[in-house]
């Protein structure tokens, strides 16, 4: 029962990983399509004139309009000869036959053929019936050579400067005639062409421990949280108050030394074993005395001036002094 429990719970863990991932999270989908995320996987839907994907496309096949369109009214008309090109295609007119599709017999323009002549641009004539015509592409577009129509898309993001924020650097993403800019990443706001930094820290201390106050550094894009306080354990997102200063580290006190926690005022102290001096704190906090052994503590006679040694069962000594003397080692003349 207990491997069927486990082996269940793998299995939601499993599910639940798929779930949360984003599989478009990278932008995946090309030439300007747009990502579903699957459960596990995801689906681009891409702009026309480039193929719709099946499982695992990312829109970077170029649809072939010239098959696509043959026998249409889309295709070159009248002995036209058809140019298929990435993201669109172009029709050759032949002798006497003008427009997109090869459908007009005058090199002359109105208001009504503009369109049909110059595709995504307004069609000007040059000054008289019979005299030709120049097409003025609308924004993003540009002519085609050897046609003049505006059919070719300007591809704005393959620009040294594209448009989008380059400091956090966002995508920039071509469309037919325009782009977009992906959304800015975690941690900063705007519209993808600029992007400001999010001050975590406005907002609930960041996420930081408030109980207790936690210090929260904002940082670009991100955040940090202080340690905890003394007397608290943990990330700084959360801080467990300890039993003790001591369990931590020893209260920073030396390897050697004990530590002693004063929980009414909060602090520590370090005590030195016997046989040993110093302030008990930090790594060279304790020094062996050099004329005391541990074992034996009276063996080289430690007290002076005549002070008798005395030891004790727990390896401690104590000086019985003469009259004159003070001290713990009998070294010092009374006064």
């Amino acid at each position: 029962m207990a491997l069927k429990i486990n082996m269940l719970l793998t299995q939601i863990r499993l599910v639940r990983r798929k779930l949360i991932t984003d599989d478009c999270a990278s932008n995946p989908c090309e030439n300007g399509g747009t990502c579903i995320d699957l459960y596990s996987g995801f689906h681009c839907i891409c702009p026309q004139l480039w193929e719709d994907c099946s499982k695992g496309q990312t829109c970077q096949k170029d649809v072939d309009e010239c098959d696509r369109f043959k026998g249409t009214d889309l295709g070159c008309q009248n002995g036209g000869t058809c140019q298929n090109r990435e993201g669109g295609y172009n029709c050759l007119c032949p002798d006497n036959w003008f427009g997109l599709h090869c459908t007009r017999r005058t090199y002359d323009c109105t208001a009504q053929d503009s369109a049909e002549i110059c595709g995504h641009g307004v069609c000007i004539n040059r000054g008289g019936v019979g005299r030709g015509f120049i097409c003025i592409c609308d924004q993003g577009w540009t002519s085609t050579p050897g046609t003049g129509s505006c059919t070719v898309d300007i591809n704005e993001c393959d620009q040294k400067a594209h448009p989008c924020s380059h400091d956090p650097p966002v995508s920039c993403v071509n469309l037919p005639g325009s782009f977009d800019c992906e959304a800015c990443p975690p941690g900063y706001s705007g519209n993808g062409y600029h992007c400001a930094d999010i001050d975590e820290c406005l907002i609930n201390n960041g996420g930081c421990s408030s109980q207790p106050q936690v210090q929260c550094i904002n940082t670009r894009g991100s955040f940090s949280c202080g340690p905890c306080p003394p007397g608290y354990s943990g990330n700084g997102i959360t801080c467990e108050p300890v039993s003790s200063l001591c369990v931590v580290n020893n209260g920073g006190c030396n390897d050697m030394a004990t530590c002693i926690h004063n929980p009414s005022l909060n602090y520590v102290q370090c005590r030195c074993p016997l046989g040993w001096t110093g302030s008990g704190i930090g790594p060279s906090g304790c020094v062996q005395l050099a004329n005391v052994s541990v074992a034996a503590p009276c063996k080289n006679n430690p007290c002076l001036n005549g002070g008798i040694c005395n030891e004790f069962p727990d390896g401690r000594f104590a000086c019985t002094c003469l009259p004159i003397y003070r001290g713990e080692y009998h070294q010092m003349e009374h006064h």
